[in-house]
């Protein structure tokens, strides 16, 4: 079976500390957080409030999957990023993720491997996300072959289902890339099955939970490799109750996996 997770997105009002709670009131046993890499964008964990984040963790026996989101741009300073990745492994995070937003292909390639190098320092792996409105590595095909390139053996990718369909990819795409290799599946839903890149605001708030559309789900689960994490990632702008909408996610999940 899969470990499953829900990332923070899914309920992105709720502070890191509220959303382990709801997590763990509707029965889940994993969550993804962002950190203080990501600004003033989302509620993140940060030097002041991660020891509350910690014992949180503790006292629900809820794990730190994965840390979001290291973004890769032209003007990153990469060593800047190591104090979010050691509170992240501190906290018992397993992995962090990468977004490459550079049209230099070799630049990103060379940032993506230093983050990876500080990364295996502090006991972390990092995982590439593929987004068709980057510049580079906009779909699953093209993130492979960019880790071709890299000598990291803890660098893996992260499959977002949205991505993956909005880049033209299929449930047949995931056994043509190492097992090893993909390390997270995050799932949500559509009602399109649309190939494009104008999908932002999509991306961001308007994503249904699993389940409720009619992406092939149960297709690409099935594809996945069996050591991967299988992610709740279903940000939306309704005002519904945030556990419910995790335990409904969570349920469908079950029946899958």
């Amino acid at each position: 079976m899969h470990p499953i997770s829900v990332h923070h997105l899914t309920a992105a009002a709720l502070s890191p500390k509220d959303f382990i709670d709801t997590v763990a009131r509707a029965g889940g046993e994993a969550v993804s957080l962002f950190t203080d890499s990501q600004g003033d964008h989302f509620p993140c964990v940060r030097s002041d409030n991660a020891r509350a984040v910690g014992k949180q963790l503790r006292d629900t026996g809820v794990a730190l999957i994965n840390i979001d989101a290291f973004m890769l741009t032209p003007t990153s300073d990469i060593k800047t990023f190591r104090a979010d990745l050691a509170r992240g492994a501190e906290l018992g995070a397993r992995s962090a993720t990468a977004i490459i937003f550079d049209a230099d292909r070799n630049r990103g390639k060379d940032n993506l491997q230093r983050l990876s190098e500080i990364a295996a320092e502090l006991g972390l792996n990092i995982a590439l996300e593929f987004m068709p409105f980057a510049p580079i590595a906009r779909n699953l095909r093209e993130a492979d072959h960019l880790l071709d390139d890299i000598d990291a053996p803890n660098l893996g990718i992260t499959v977002d289902v949205l991505h993956l369909i909005r880049s033209g990819g299929t449930a047949a795409d995931l056994p043509a890339v190492s097992p090893q290799r993909i390390t997270t599946v995050q799932l949500c839903d559509s009602a399109s099955m649309a190939v494009t890149t104008e999908y932002i605001e999509e991306a961001a708030s308007q994503r249904g939970l699993p389940g409720d559309r009619i992406f092939p789900l149960a297709q690409i689960i099935a594809a996945a490799p069996e050591s991967c994490v299988l992610e709740i990632e279903s940000p939306h702008n309704q005002n519904d109750p945030a556990r419910a909408r995790i335990e409904q996610g969570l349920d469908y999940l079950k029946t899958l996996n």
